[in-house]
């Protein structure tokens, strides 16, 4: 083998190769803003990986949150949105 050679397989050896990557999120941070009965509210919640929603909060575009009734009227909805939420490039903020 020629001293070129041998130097090249020396530097290629010395060079890891990569066979994986994988960059992992335990929590995200989720927003939902929406109008309902003619009115804006926003809502967050938390997503842990192989746990689901967690902590949902809601409330009006007064910064107010909601009374127990409107609670309870859009809790449902407003977890199932969550729970549907594509998770992808398109909705995450770097």
């Amino acid at each position: 083998m020629e001293r070129h050679d041998h130097e090249l397989k020396e530097r290629e050896d010395s060079i890891i190769n990569i066979s994986s990557e994988e960059a992992y999120c335990m929590n995200f941070h989720l927003n939902l803003k929406f109008d309902y009965k003619g009115k804006q509210y926003e809502a967050t919640a938390y997503y842990q990986n192989g746990y689901g929603i967690d902590d949902i909060d809601i409330w009006d575009n007064e910064f107010e949150m909601l009374d127990d009734n409107m609670h309870d009227e859009l809790y449902p909805q407003v977890r199932g949105y969550f729970e549907d939420m594509d998770i992808s490039e398109k909705t995450i903020t770097w």
